[in-house]
């Protein structure tokens, strides 16, 4: 791990040499968030100037100096002499510093002045006003600012400068820096987002995920497996940097970090609305525009992952029902907020409506999360889903390839198949599983033969259509125009009750379908069990081995009629 290399700023860098130079005012004065690169701006900025013809004071502010007169430039005047008024004690200091630059120009470079003591503040403004002096420093955003400090941009002695984050590729510069060699784009996406451009919160995530093991070199490229490890130095900058917060203002903050992005309307009526706007003027949260609602948001990303370790299990548990107790309330009304609700239900414990379980398992499969319906669907059967659940469950694990975990859920509820209509949507799902699932080509007879026993009209064209689809693809026949996969093993179609064509972009994936026509994932979860007939069209079945017809050279089909191409001139 190398040391900590100056990366980019080079806009900002000129701006700073100017403002030296006497080209722009008398200074400058950076202003931003903690940690992100005023410092070492300031410091790179001022290395850079040559002694012969500056005359630099380096002056470091803090909170142990700004309750002395003058502790702030204790490192630069000599000792006082007794008797004189404090004006002429700024008198004094001036002449001190003006017959030590000797006739070169005079740079106080100032870093945290909002933490300058009032007369260090005041000899800083005298200093800006003379001819041959300029002052560059730093402020904190959100910091109380002394009057002097602020006197110098409004009355047009400095510029005042904001620098904001660092931008992607210059935070993939530096944290090639950081590392000493290539990291791989993906890895520096996650790792820029977590630290939102701050350089000093780059440089923790990258050493915590050093020494955790989770970034690692390999063929000359590092590489972070994506899982954060909050170090103890990372976990104490962020608290200092959220600070000591009341307990209203802290349960805004929580609330935000479980349920982000999470609308005002909804946080006001869980909140006081004056610790929101306190939380928003500390600079904890933000509001994002979306569509007509306006979201909140935490500030950073990497507050959420401190609030949320640190919470205890208990309170943790009670805001997540609370957040989907205010969300049932207000209504879902964004497509989104169903699996939100039921995220919040299975996180906190109280995941007991079975048929809103059910739509929220069937919403996350449609969305390709098979794991989380895997877990919304096994919790709507816990809480009493009985066959529809089950049905579902069973789909789910058929698509993630757990037959045999299927069949055991699907055994557990076949009495519960009174009816035929039921039974049908049982017959159907099972046998998709044991046929295509576990390669039992017994299954076809087996199907064939419960279905004469049906009388229910619509049952039973059910069962005989799934016949008709499992006959169509036989195990013991191989694709039309391969070859038979070796050992005479069967191959399990493409297309068939649970894959359609593959979209485009998604190499490999497949798409859970909503059968049949009848209801989707998002209308009870019946995606293979009530109308439960597989797919036959586009991408389902054998191709034909000749391909597509030909077109002619002439003609070619344009909205269902035949369009004669122009012929050619000269």
């Amino acid at each position: 791990m190398s040391r900590w290399s100056f990366v980019g700023r080079a806009e900002q860098l000129d701006r700073l040499r100017m403002a030296v130079a006497g080209v722009r005012g008398r200074g400058i004065l950076f202003t931003g968030r903690a940690g992100i690169g005023k410092s070492r701006l300031l410091h790179e900025g001022v290395d850079a100037l040559p002694g012969d013809k500056y005359a630099v004071w380096r002056i470091a502010a803090s909170a142990t100096t700004s309750a002395m007169a003058f502790g702030g430039l204790v490192q630069v005047l000599p000792e006082q002499p007794q008797g004189l008024s404090p004006a002429g004690i700024l008198r004094w200091a001036v002449d001190v510093l003006q017959q030590q630059a000797a006739g070169r120009r005079i740079v106080l470079a100032v870093d945290d002045a909002h933490l300058l003591d009032p007369p260090s503040a005041a000899l800083v403004h005298l200093v800006a006003r003379a001819e041959n002096a300029s002052v560059v420093g730093t402020l904190r955003d959100g910091e109380q600012i002394p009057l002097p400090i602020r006197a110098l941009w409004t009355d047009g002695l400095v510029e005042r400068a904001e620098l904001g984050p660092l931008p992607p590729d210059e935070t993939a510069a530096m944290l090639t820096a950081i590392v000493g060699g290539q990291v791989d784009s993906g890895s520096t996406d996650r790792l820029g987002r977590l630290s939102a451009g701050n350089p000093l919160l780059l440089r923790e995530l990258v050493h915590a995920a050093t020494n955790s093991g989770e970034l690692v070199e390999r063929y000359g490229v590092w590489t972070w497996t994506g899982r954060l490890e909050l170090a103890p130095s990372l976990t104490e900058l962020i608290d200092i940097r959220i600070g000591q917060l009341t307990p209203g203002v802290r349960a805004v903050v929580e609330l935000v970090a479980f349920g982000e992005p999470l609308g005002l309307r909804l946080l006001h009526q869980a909140v006081e609305q004056h610790d929101v706007e306190y939380a928003e003027e500390r600079g904890l949260i933000t509001m994002v525009e979306s569509d007509r609602r306006l979201d909140v948001r935490l500030a950073h990303p990497l507050y959420g992952e401190v609030v949320r370790r640190q919470c205890p299990v208990s309170r943790t548990r009670r805001l997540q029902a609370h957040l989907a107790d205010l969300l049932e309330k207000v209504g879902k009304r964004r497509r989104e907020d169903l699996l939100r609700v039921a995220r919040w239900r299975l996180a906190s414990g109280t995941a007991q409506d079975p048929a809103m379980l059910i739509a929220a398992a069937g919403e996350a499969f449609a969305r390709y999360d098979v794991p989380l319906a895997t877990r919304l669907a096994r919790a709507a059967l816990d809480a009493g889903g009985g066959f529809d659940a089950a049905e579902l469950l069973a789909t789910i694990l058929m698509f993630a390839d757990r037959p045999a975990e299927a069949l055991g859920v699907l055994d557990a509820v076949a009495t519960d198949t009174g009816q035929e209509e039921r039974r049908s949507r049982w017959l159907t799902v099972r046998g998709m599983v044991s046929y295509w699932g576990l390669s039992q080509a017994s299954t076809v007879e087996e199907i064939a033969a419960e279905g004469t026993k049906l009388t229910d009209a619509a049952a039973q064209a059910r069962v005989r259509a799934f016949e008709a689809i499992m006959r169509l693809h036989r195990l013991d026949a191989p694709r039309a125009g391969r070859a038979g996969p070796p050992g005479g093993q069967c191959r399990r179609p493409r297309a068939g009750p649970l894959h359609d064509r593959t979209p485009s972009g998604r190499a490999g994936a497949a798409v859970p379908q909503r059968l049949g026509g009848g209801p989707g994932a998002g209308e009870g979860g019946q995606l293979a069990g009530r109308h439960a007939v597989p797919a036959t069209g586009g991408g389902a079945g054998p191709r034909h081995p000749a391909g597509p017809l030909r077109r002619s050279r002439r003609h070619r089909r344009a909205g269902g009629r035949r369009v004669r191409r122009p012929r050619r001139r000269g």
